[in-house]
C-alpha cells in the first residue's frame, strides 16, 4: 500500500512521521495512543496522519516529568474550549475576580459577552479567513482536571505581528490563583508546544514581566533562552525563545 506525502507528515511537529503502517508492520501498530495525546492534535488534522515516534516519546517523558514534579495530576489534559465547559469557565473566572486580577491570556476574558458569544467569536480567530483584521489567528486551550475543573488556559498565536514580536509573544498562558505554585504553568506551556509545532511555528516566543520571576522559571524550564528586555509603557518584558 502506497502512503500519501500527506499522510507521512506528523500533525504535531509537522516533520516526517516515518509511519510504516501497511507496509509489514510499524512501530505505531503496538501503541495506543491515548485520548490525552489526540486532543492535541489541530481539528483540521485529525485522522488525516499519523503522530511521530518523537512526538509520543516526548509525550511519555512529559507526562513521566509530571508524575514525579511536585505530585502533578497526570490525568489533566490540555482541551480546545467548548460547549461543555461553560460552567467550569464562571468557577474559572470567579478565581480571578473574587481575587482582584483579570484573567490571562487576555484571550480567555470574556470581554463583555456571554460564553457562547464568546465561544463563537474564539472559533472565528482560529481560521484566517474568518480572523479579525487587528488580530493574528490563534486557538485557545484549557488546561482542565478530570473532574473537569479549568486550571489554565494558553493561548497560541499562529504567527507574529510587530506588538507580538516585541511584548506578547507565540504562546499566552495564566493558571488561576487558587491554583498556582503546583507546577501546573511550566506543564500547560510544556503540552502548548507540541501544538505550536504543528501550526508550523519551529521557534517560539515567551515572554514576561521582568518582575514575574515565575513566569520566566517556567519559559526557561520548558528549553527557554533569554534574547533581550524591552521597555514598553514604562514596563520591561523578558523575550525568551524556545526551539520545538
Amino acid at each position: 500500500m502506497n502512503i500519501k506525502k500527506s499522510e507521512r507528515i506528523c500533525p504535531l511537529c509537522g516533520n516526517d512521521n516515518n509511519c510504516q503502517h501497511g507496509q509489514g508492520g510499524c512501530w505505531c501498530d503496538k501503541i495506543k495512543f491515548t485520548k490525552e495525546i489526540l486532543d492535541l492534535i489541530p481539528d483540521d488534522k485529525k485522522g488525516k496522519a499519523c503522530i511521530c515516534k518523537s512526538c509520543f516519546d516526548k509525550f511519555q517523558s512529559q507526562k513521566e516529568i509530571s508524575k514525579n514534579d511536585g505530585g502533578i495530576d497526570i490525568s489533566l489534559k490540555l482541551l480546545r474550549a467548548s460547549s461543555e465547559m461553560e460552567e467550569a469557565y464562571y468557577d474559572f473566572i470567579n478565581d480571578w475576580e473574587k481575587n482582584d486580577e483579570e484573567i490571562v491570556p487576555y484571550a480567555a476574558r470574556l470581554l463583555d459577552m456571554d460564553y457562547k458569544t464568546w465561544l463563537d467569536f474564539t472559533y472565528k480567530i482560529e481560521a484566517a479567513d474568518t480572523c479579525p483584521p487587528n488580530l493574528v489567528p490563534a486557538h485557545t486551550y484549557f488546561l482542565v482536571k478530570e473532574n473537569k475543573n479549568i486550571i489554565g488556559a494558553v493561548n497560541i498565536r499562529h504567527y507574529l505581528n510587530d506588538y507580538l514580536f516585541n511584548f506578547g509573544g507565540h504562546i499566552g498562558y495564566g493558571i488561576r490563583p487558587s491554583e498556582r505554585n503546583n507546577g501546573y504553568a511550566s506543564l500547560m506551556l510544556s503540552m502548548a508546544l507540541p501544538i505550536a509545532k504543528g501550526l508550523g511555528i519551529n521557534r517560539v516566543l515567551v515572554t514576561c514581566d521582568k518582575n514575574n520571576v515565575g513566569s520566566a522559571k517556567t519559559m526557561i524550564k520548558n528549553g527557554g533562552v533569554l534574547e533581550n528586555e524591552v521597555t514598553g509603557d514604562g514596563e520591561i518584558t523578558q523575550r525568551y525563545w524556545i526551539e520545538v
